[in-house]
C-alpha cells in the first residue's frame, strides 16, 4: 500500500463534501499520470481527507509537559518518516533512557505559535504565486547604448544576468520604509506622536513659524517648506525654481549634502503663484507638494529622536524582524549619521524578495513575534488612506475606464520609485506585487553605498544605476501600473 498526499489548502476537513473530496482526487490523479502514463486509471483505491498540525516556525513538538506526560508531533506536513522517528524516540525518552537522536532533536529550534484568527487565516494562505527575473534584452541594449553612448558589451556584463538573489533599488520606495520607521519610533516610545511638532526634534525650526509643522504634514508631503533642488554654483540646495526639477521632489542628488539645506529652509510664501508647485494655480499653505527633502527629515526626526541613524533603527526594529536584508544608501560626507547622512527619501537596496516581505507583513497588519503583533495601529492608518499619505500611494487596480476613472473605485496601496520600482499591497485581496528594474551599483568614487554624481561622468561617480532612465536614457516607459496590477490579478484569480 502506497499512502500519497497530493493537496494541502486552509479548509475545514470536517465539513469537505464527497464532491469537493472526488476533485482533489482527480487532481491527485493527473499527477500521478502525468509521472506515470503506464499507470491504469483506477490505480487510487481509496482518498480520504484528514488535518496537518503547523506551527508557525515549522519546527515540532518533542517535550515533557507534565508529569508522566511526554508529546511529539505537529510535524507541518513533513511525513510518515518524521513521525515514525519521533514517535520511536519520544517513548525512550518517557522511558528515562537517552539517544542520540534524541540529543539531535533537542537541538532544533522551539516551535512558536500561530498567529490568531484573522491573520492566521491570510498568513497560512500566502504562497509565491511567480517570480521572474530577467537581464537585459538584445533590442534594450542595443537601444541604450545608442542613446547613452555606454558600450553594449559592458551593458551586457552589468545587467545580462538576474535571480532571486540579485539586488534592486527602491528609489523613492524607501519613503515607505521610512514612514513606517516613524511608526515604530512613535509606538516604541521615541516620538510621543506624529501629530506633534516637528520642531520637538528638529530644534532649528522652534522658534519660528516652522514650529506650526507637524510629524503627520511631514509624511503627508504638506509642510508648507519649500522644494529644494541642486545649486550647480554653491554645489549644495536651493530652492527649486520651476516645476520640472520640483516635480520629482527636487534633484538634490547632485549635492554631497543632501540634509543641510533640507533642514535649513523656509515656509514658502502662501496665497501667490510659486513657479515650483503650478504655472496656474496659486499655492496655498497645506497644498500637496512631493518633495525628497521632507522624507530626509523624517530620517532626521529619527536619528535625533532615538540616538540610532534609520539604518541601524531600521535593522533592529524592522529588517531583522521580518528577515530581510537591506543596505541604505547615504549622501557623501563624512560627518551626519554615521559616515554620512542616510538617504532615507531614497536608495534602500535589497532583493525583490525581501520588498516582498516589507510588503506581507504590512498585510498581516504589522510584525509578528510568537503570538504578539506590534505595530498594528500604523498599519491601520496606512489601510485607512483614501489618497497620498504616510509615504504610500493609492494607485487604481484596474485599467482606468474611458472616462478616466477607477472602475468600481477599485484602489490599492503602493509604494512607487524612480524608474518603476512597485511594492503593491492589496489589502482586499490579500496579494502583494513587486516589480523591480534593473539595477547595478556604481562604486567609483569609494567603495561605500555613498551618493556622488558627477554628471555624464559615472567614472568618478558612485550612482544608482537602474534602466533606463538613471543611465541617462531620455526613454518614457510604457509601463502602466494599474495596467500590470489588472493582468495580475486576472491570472491568479
Amino acid at each position: 500500500r502506497i499512502l500519497i498526499r497530493n493537496t494541502a489548502e486552509v479548509c475545514n476537513p470536517f465539513k469537505m463534501s464527497e464532491t469537493v473530496l472526488k476533485k482533489r482526487r482527480q487532481i491527485q490523479l493527473e499527477g500521478i499520470k502525468k509521472r506515470f502514463p503506464e499507470l491504469p486509471d483506477d490505480i487510487i483505491k481509496s482518498s480520504w481527507s484528514g488535518v496537518v498540525s503547523r506551527t508557525r516556525n515549522s519546527s515540532q513538538i518533542f517535550e515533557k509537559i507534565s508529569n508522566n506526560v511526554f508529546v511529539a508531533g505537529c510535524y507541518n506536513g513533513s511525513g510518515i518518516g518524521v513521525g515514525t522517528l519521533f514517535g520511536e524516540q519520544i517513548a525512550i525518552k518517557a522511558s528515562g533512557y537517552n539517544s542520540n537522536e534524541i540529543k539531535t532533536i533537542d537541538k532544533r529550534k522551539k516551535p512558536t505559535w500561530l498567529p490568531p484568527p484573522p491573520f492566521l487565516d491570510l498568513g497560512v494562505k500566502a504562497r509565491l504565486v511567480y517570480e521572474r527575473y530577467r537581464g537585459i534584452l538584445e533590442g534594450e541594449k542595443t537601444n541604450l547604448s545608442n542613446l547613452t553612448g555606454i558600450d553594449a558589451e559592458l551593458l551586457q556584463l552589468q545587467f545580462g544576468d538576474r535571480d532571486q538573489s540579485s539586488y534592486s533599488s527602491s528609489w523613492s520606495s524607501a519613503k515607505s520604509f521610512a514612514s513606517f520607521l516613524i511608526g515604530i519610533a512613535e509606538s516604541e516610545g521615541f516620538i510621543s506622536s506624529i501629530n506633534d511638532s516637528a520642531s520637538i526634534y528638529i530644534s532649528e525650526w522652534a522658534n519660528d513659524d516652522r514650529a506650526s509643522i507637524t510629524i503627520k504634514d511631514i509624511l503627508d508631503m504638506r509642510s508648507g517648506l519649500t522644494p529644494m533642488c541642486f545649486d550647480p554654483d554653491s554645489l549644495g540646495l536651493k530652492v527649486c525654481s520651476n516645476l520640472i526639477d520640483s516635480s520629482s521632489g527636487g534633484n538634490i542628488i547632485y549635492s554631497d549634502d543632501q540634509l543641510t539645506g533640507c533642514i535649513n529652509r523656509d515656509l514658502a510664501e502662501s496665497g501667490v503663484m510659486q513657479p515650483w508647485f503650478s504655472e496656474t494655480e496659486i499655492y496655498e499653505r497645506g497644498d500637496f507638494r512631493y518633495s525628497n527633502c521632507d522624507t530626509n527629515v523624517l530620517g532626521e526626526i529619527i536619528f535625533r529622536a532615538t540616538g540610532q541613524d534609520p539604518q541601524t533603527f531600521a535593522d533592529y526594529y524592522l529588517f531583522s524582524k521580518i528577515n530581510m536584508n537591506a543596505i541604505w544608501w547615504k549622501d557623501f560626507q563624512d560627518f551626519g549619521h554615521s559616515n554620512g547622512n542616510i538617504l532615507s527619501y531614497c536608495c534602500l537596496d535589497a532583493t525583490a524578495r525581501d520588498y516582498a516581505k516589507f510588503g506581507y507583513m504590512l498585510l498581516l497588519g504589522g510584525i509578528w513575534e510568537g503570538n504578539s503583533l506590534s505595530y498594528n495601529s500604523y498599519v491601520n492608518r496606512i489601510r485607512d488612506l483614501e489618497s497620498y499619505g504616510l509615504q504610500f500611494w493609492k494607485i487604481c487596480a484596474k485599467i482606468h475606464d474611458e472616462n478616466g476613472n477607477c472602475p468600481n473605485d477599485s484602489f490599492i496601496h503602493s509604494t512607487i520609485g524612480f524608474d518603476g520600482q512597485y511594492i503593491m499591497i492589496d489589502f482586499a485581496r490579500n496579494i502583494v506585487v513587486v516589480r523591480s528594474s534593473l539595477y547595478e551599483p556604481i562604486l567609483n568614487a569609494s567603495n561605500e553605498r555613498k551618493m556622488k554624481l558627477i554628471d555624464s561622468d559615472l567614472s568618478q561617480s558612485n550612482w544608482i544605476l537602474t534602466l533606463p532612465r538613471a543611465a541617462g536614457a531620455n526613454i518614457n516607459s510604457n509601463f502602466y501600473s494599474s495596467g500590470f496590477y489588472d493582468l495580475i490579478t486576472q491570472a491568479i484569480e
